[in-house]
C-alpha cells in the first residue's frame, strides 16, 4: 500500500480510515508518483522588476525598477495602471488584485487614502505578497514618510532625492 511507504502515515488509525476514503488518496498519491509530481514542492523566490506607489488619478509618486538599468518608464506604467483600476472600478465593482503577462506578474494593493502599490516580478507570489504587505505596512506606520507622500500628491510635485533615498533604502531592506 502507498500509504505505508510513506513514512509516519499509519492508514489504520481512525482519522485516516474515518476521516477520508483511503481508496481515493491512494489513487491520487498513484497519479503523483507515476507523473513524478512532488507533493510539497520548493519555493522559488521571486526576482523584482518594478515597485510603484500611485495616486488615484494615475500620479507615480514612486518607482523603482530593478536593475536600474532596466528600460521600464515607472510613470507610464503607474499611469497605465491606474486606468486599469478606473475600468475594473467601473465596469465591475472591483478592483484588480493579480495579474499574470508572460513570465511577469503584478499585485496592486489598495494602501488608505486613495493610494495603490504595486509591484512587478518574476517567479512565485507567495513571498512577494508577504513582501508587498511589509513594505505598505511600514509605509503606513511611518508618519514622516506617509506626510511626504500625502505632500506630494496635494502639491503634485516628486519627491526630492534625499525623499526617495529614504523610501529606495526601504525597498533594499524589504524586497532585495
Amino acid at each position: 500500500m502507498l500509504l505505508d511507504q510513506i513514512g509516519g502515515v499509519d492508514s489504520s488509525t481512525p482519522q485516516i480510515r474515518d476521516g477520508h476514503n483511503i481508496g481515493q488518496i491512494e489513487d491520487l498519491l498513484g497519479r503523483m508518483k507515476t507523473k513524478n509530481i512532488a507533493a510539497v514542492s520548493e519555493a522559488v523566490p521571486e526576482e523584482p522588476v518594478m515597485l510603484l506607489v500611485v495616486a488615484e488619478g494615475g500620479m507615480t509618486l514612486f518607482n523603482r525598477v530593478f536593475p536600474p538599468e532596466n528600460l521600464i518608464k515607472g510613470h507610464l506604467v503607474g499611469s497605465f495602471l491606474s486606468a486599469i483600476e478606473a475600468f475594473s472600478k467601473e465596469v465591475f465593482s472591483s478592483s484588480i488584485e493579480r495579474v499574470t503577462l508572460g513570465e511577469h506578474r503584478l499585485i496592486m494593493m489598495q494602501i488608505r487614502d486613495n493610494f495603490s502599490c504595486s509591484y512587478v516580478f518574476k517567479g512565485e507570489s507567495y513571498s512577494a505578497i508577504k513582501k508587498l504587505k511589509r513594505f505598505i505596512r511600514t509605509l503606513e506606520s511611518n508618519v514622516s514618510l506617509w506626510s511626504i507622500l500625502k505632500n506630494k500628491l496635494k502639491t503634485g510635485s516628486v519627491l526630492k532625492n534625499n525623499e526617495h533615498s529614504i523610501i529606495n533604502a526601504l525597498v533594499d531592506k524589504i524586497f532585495l
